[in-house]
């Protein structure tokens, strides 16, 4: 929706909205697809040189430097903002990202979604966003500028 809402008519940048918005959780949907391929439980088992890597990939600090592309920052700190949210559970704080790198602390959620680690979306989940897309996309399309 962030491309949509900064770009109505910009394609180019709405493409880049959408991408910077899912580069920072590359490393975990990397160690996720390797775990299951490894008949393991997904992201149960995080190294320390992993946790060090996607706290780069969600530093608020380092996500500063995409300002100099205005729609890779829309996209990047889009979905830093919901992480910084949605990320509450002490279950999780040890592999969490910290959101300052390289800084030592870490910041902590207002709520938490996830059950379990690796756990992926509910059929529950995925139909709400599908209907929520669809539901967008028609209004978008529906009532045009």
């Amino acid at each position: 929706m962030a491309s949509q809402i900064f770009f109505p008519k910009d394609v180019i940048s709405q493409l880049l909205v959408i991408g910077a918005s899912v580069v920072p959780d590359v490393p975990v949907a990397s160690m996720l697809i390797l775990d299951k391929l490894k008949g393991k439980q997904p992201l149960k088992e995080q190294t320390k040189n992993f946790i060090k890597v996607n706290g780069i990939f969600h530093s608020l600090i380092i996500w500063l430097i995409s300002g100099l592309c205005w729609p890779v920052f829309v996209g990047g700190y889009s979905h830093l903002l919901l992480d910084r949210i949605s990320h509450s559970g002490e279950k999780f704080r040890e592999v969490d990202p910290s959101m300052l790198w390289p800084l030592p602390w870490k910041l902590r959620g207002i709520f938490e979604y996830r059950k379990k680690h690796g756990e992926l979306f509910s059929p529950v989940d995925i139909m709400l966003t599908i209907l929520c897309i669809l539901l967008f996309t028609w209004l978008r399309f529906s009532f045009p500028k």
